[in-house]
């Protein structure tokens, strides 16, 4: 599946999705691409976003280096789903940097937001913030559970 930058500045992309049958592969493929759009559409500059252990507001600093998303740039088809996958590519990240492609290796899908984000901080020492990706409103009323998980000291 192609990903086109909204804003223009880089160059369409590709994204695959994964699993063992095709029709979960294909679901895949669309939330890695609505999770890339949501990231390149936000752009970079300043959002709010919802501080995961606290559940306070955080003002957050987005910076989109490139074409293809930062890590933890996620969708989901609930809002419980696309942090999951953000912060499990947080934790992903941080046990093999090299991987090329960090989400799970088998059919599985962590649902434990609190359980996820707890792990997260205890590791990294900082605070993973969920911000919604809803620059764009017509993606956001397609699939509006897109968010972009940061970690803040």
């Amino acid at each position: 599946m192609t990903v086109a930058d909204p804003r223009r500045r880089w160059p369409a992309h590709q994204v695959l999705g994964w699993a063992e049958d095709p029709q979960t592969a294909q679901v895949r493929a669309v939330l890695a691409a609505m999770a890339s759009y949501g990231a390149l559409a936000a752009g970079r500059g300043w959002a709010w976003g919802t501080d995961l252990i606290t559940g306070n507001r955080r003002r957050v600093w987005l910076e989109q280096r490139g074409p293809h998303a930062e890590v933890g740039a996620a969708a989901g088809l609930c809002w419980d789903d696309a942090l999951a996958a953000g912060l499990q590519a947080h934790l992903e990240q941080r046990q093999d940097p090299m991987a090329p492609v960090r989400r799970w290796a088998d059919e599985t899908t962590p649902s434990d937001v609190d359980a996820l984000a707890k792990a997260l901080a205890a590791e990294t020492g900082c605070t993973p913030v969920a911000v919604p990706l809803t620059t764009d409103p017509a993606a956001a009323r397609l699939l509006p559970f897109v968010t972009q998980v940061v970690l803040l000291p």
